[in-house]
């Protein structure tokens, strides 16, 4: 029995060892336990939730707004109302 520390070093293996047979635009939505591995800081969990909304094999700014997109939805679905999404990248601020 392993403990899982984070969501994205089994998806870069995944992408690495069958990246000829997976599809040209490869999607992922995952969420599940992780620990951290560290003695964690006060008010932070060993162990919590990770969601990761992945796509790989495409730099289209579409790309990022479908991920932002899946984040409203699921805020929305979990009640939220009153939120912003805020974005850090590059090309979209020279838009």
């Amino acid at each position: 029995m392993a403990l899982r520390y984070d969501l994205t070093v089994p998806l870069a293996r995944v992408v690495a060892e069958y990246q000829n047979e997976l599809p040209k635009y490869f999607k992922r939505y995952q969420i599940q336990p992780v620990w951290r591995a560290d003695r964690p800081q006060k008010g932070r969990f060993r162990e919590f939730y990770q969601c990761d909304v992945d796509v790989v094999g495409s730099s289209s700014l579409t790309v990022e707004v479908e991920v932002a997109s899946a984040v409203a939805t699921v805020l929305e679905q979990l009640g939220f109302t009153d939120f912003s999404i805020r974005l850090n990248h590059r090309k979209l601020l020279l838009v």
